[in-house]
């Protein structure tokens, strides 16, 4: 039997064909792919590196599984019609599906899907529900036996085609997170918060041993670092040998070593070939779950990294405490030019599905943004004491002010001879180009934010 298992992209985007490379391969469907017994062909089409679909682009397979993101949602729906045109059957999976069917939506899946998995998928259960298939026997809606154990599968990494990512070979030594923000959805998948688990050795050789060749690598996992004991004794030892140069995302609690049992990790991953880190700072206004720490801190640990030559990305989310205004703005951009961070991410909150912030939203009648394209960290999707127009001109401004030709001379004048100089200046003037062409505002906002599938905001 052929697979095909598919990333689909936006939907109500105006498609055109991919010109830029998308950053990593589709892990979930690697992950998928790995759990496939031997005796069927799996091929995988990523939308977002290759481009939209079409009737006469889409893989001949007997049967089809979609998983995305809630952007991708009205993109998969498409997908979904050309198959099912084609006379075959589709099944979706992943975190917006598993959302919005505890969102009371499981008509509107079903309508665009032959059948559905709700959470986790395992090896076992995939491997019921395509013998459900073969035998035209399939159910609505598959949810895994909840005392079935944890599993890793070792993804297909044979399937990536190296040319259409920047970084093709990927790793995920661990899942979870040991946080519980309320923004954040990882825990969801899981079952629970503060759950994190860790590959073996053995797996991660095996993993390690079939990566795409390449010149960088990452190491995915959604919050690395935080078994200090594992990170250090089986992860960093295998991202060192591999001879490549990494990156990863990490707490500041992570990296700072803050907890019991636990020491920096600056300091080893220096050593151990990282190239830059991740971090999530999300704000410098209140708090934001149990990871927020002091500015000083956030601070201190931007100094270790660029002391041991790693490049500093910085993440935040402009309106995530609901304390935020355009002075706050102001102080975060004056912030980040005065720290020195290589790169930064400006977004606003998604009210992602599965989030106890969307939950909360709904609950208070806050949501603003049922347009799932819109989640996308681009858009206002939750009220605010800042007015959806103020937030949608605040992010154009941070990113023109972090990202003028100005600061992006001074990032470079800090970096001085490293041999990282030139990609963090390529970047750079990338992001910047990307600004400069950044034409949709709140107009578009306004007219968009009611998605078109005729959801209602409750």
């Amino acid at each position: 039997m052929k697979i095909a298992l598919i990333m689909p992209g936006r939907g109500q985007i105006q498609l055109s064909a991919k010109t830029a490379k998308s950053w990593l391969p589709p892990g979930s469907l690697l992950e998928v792919a790995g759990m496939t017994s031997n005796h069927h062909e799996v091929v995988i089409y990523d939308e977002l590196a290759q481009g939209p679909l079409t009737a006469e682009t889409l893989p001949e397979a007997d049967i089809y599984g979609l998983s995305g993101l809630s952007t991708s949602r009205f993109g998969s729906y498409r997908v979904a019609k050309l198959i099912h045109e084609k006379g075959k059957k589709v099944i979706a999976g992943g975190m917006d599906v598993t959302g919005h069917y505890d969102d009371g939506y499981a008509e509107e899946l079903l309508q665009n899907y032959d059948a559905i998995v709700v959470g986790r998928l395992t090896s076992r259960l995939w491997e019921r529900i395509l013998a459900d298939f073969q035998q035209d026997q399939l159910d609505r809606v598959y949810q895994v036996d909840p005392t079935e154990p944890w599993e890793f599968a070792i993804p297909r990494h044979d399937l990536v085609k190296p040319e259409l990512y920047y970084c093709p070979a990927v790793v995920r030594s661990s899942n979870g997170c040991n946080e519980s923000c309320a923004h954040c959805t990882v825990h969801y998948m899981l079952g629970g918060r503060r759950i994190l688990k860790c590959k073996s050795g053995d797996l991660l050789d095996e993993e390690f041993a079939i990566l795409p060749k390449s010149k960088y690598m990452a190491d995915a996992s959604d919050s690395w670092g935080a078994d200090y004991p594992h990170t250090v004794g089986v992860v960093l030892p295998r991202l060192r040998d591999s001879g490549r140069g990494w990156f990863a995302e990490a707490t500041v609690k992570n990296l700072l070593g803050i907890g019991e049992g636990r020491r920096e990790l600056v300091t080893p991953m220096g050593k151990n070939g990282c190239l830059f880190a991740y971090i999530g700072i999300e704000s410098l206004v209140g708090k934001v779950g149990a990871k927020s720490l002091s500015t000083a801190q956030v601070e201190e640990v931007i100094k270790r990294l660029h002391d041991a030559g790693i490049l500093v990305v910085g993440s935040f989310i402009m309106d995530v405490t609901g304390k935020e205004t355009m002075e706050s703005y102001k102080y975060t951009a004056d912030w980040i030019i005065r720290n020195k961070l290589d790169f930064t991410q400006f977004s606003l909150v998604a009210a992602l599905v599965g989030s106890d912030t969307r939950r909360l939203a709904i609950r208070q009648s806050r949501l603003i943004d049922n347009n799932p394209e819109h989640y996308d960290g681009a858009w206002p999707t939750i009220e605010h004491q800042m007015s959806p127009k103020e937030r949608i001109e605040g992010l154009r401004w941070i990113y023109n002010e972090v990202y003028s030709p100005l600061n992006i001379a001074r990032r470079a004048w800090r970096l001085g001879g490293l041999r990282q100089k030139p990609m963090v200046v390529i970047a750079n003037r990338f992001i910047r180009s990307s600004i400069v062409d950044w034409e949709v505002g709140y107009d578009h906002w306004e007219k968009t934010r009611q998605d078109i599938a005729g959801l209602t905001l409750t």
